[in-house]
């Protein structure tokens, strides 16, 4: 149930930019949730005049935020974090549908486990139809930790985060791209536990209008990344040599992307 500010307890963060087909699906998805009070905060990207009417039809109390089409998705997150104000924040895509129970049961998780700063959940992989195409499982308690230090372990638009520590934390790098989320996980990583919810709790869609990571990411990107992965290390009491290694893996195949796109 959507509340006004003032009773809160999550804010929905959801960037958007038309055409968004699926985005009405999505804010039914966000009406349906139950057991929890939600305020959604949504990011348009470029021209704000197709898409506001549409999620205030659906959400009369949203707070919409219009941001310049030169704007990345980091500067979208960041402007959008910045407008949050309750306790917790839970990411949301404008093409993903959470299931009725996902808020509820992050919430109730983090309240369980003060240690945790960020928490996913597994998801249901459907296509442009919402026809199920599998699903995505992954790691639980320790494993995060483990499987992060390679790679990322979390769904980004699965995951409900700790406002305080993510805005202590800096937010969003602004020099990251494609990789906004990854960085993120590492330096809150190095500061609380990240854990996921077994339960798929999300209907992520698979669709050819996504931005896709075949893209490769950029050296500057890979350098952040690199730093944060190596002050994880620090935080931890870990090898930075190891870490280094780990960033020379990671690092790989992003760099044969960029060249094969040249």
């Amino acid at each position: 149930m959507s509340e006004p500010a003032g009773a809160v307890t999550i804010d929905v963060l959801l960037p958007t930019t038309a055409p968004a087909p699926w985005l009405a699906e999505t804010l039914d998805g966000l009406n349906a949730q139950v057991g929890c009070t939600w305020r959604l905060v949504a990011v348009v990207h470029g021209d704000a005049s197709v898409l506001t009417p549409i999620i205030l039809a659906k959400v009369p109390t949203a707070l919409v935020l219009p941001m310049p089409p030169e704007a990345r998705l980091q500067d979208l997150l960041n402007a959008g974090l910045a407008a949050c104000t309750a306790p917790y924040v839970a990411r949301q895509d404008h093409d993903d549908i959470p299931e009725p129970t996902r808020l509820a049961a992050q919430r109730d998780f983090l309240d369980a486990h003060p240690s945790v700063v960020a928490v996913g959940c597994a998801a249901t992989l459907i296509d442009e139809h919402g026809v199920v195409m599998g699903s995505r499982r992954l790691p639980v308690g320790a494993q995060v930790l483990r499987g992060l230090r390679w790679k990322s372990m979390l769904v980004h638009p699965s995951v409900m985060m700790r406002r305080e520590p993510v805005l202590g934390a800096g937010g969003y790098d602004p020099g990251t791209t494609h990789a906004e989320d990854y960085e993120l996980w590492l330096r809150l990583a190095a500061i609380g536990d990240l854990d996921n919810l077994e339960a798929a709790l999300l209907r992520y869609r698979v669709h050819a209008q996504q931005v896709s990571r075949a893209k490769g990411i950029p050296h500057a990107t890979r350098v952040v990344v690199a730093r944060s992965r190596r002050a994880l290390a620090r935080a931890r009491g870990e090898s930075v040599i190891f870490a280094q290694l780990r960033q020379a893996v990671w690092a790989a195949p992003q760099i044969v992307r960029s060249i094969r796109r040249r």
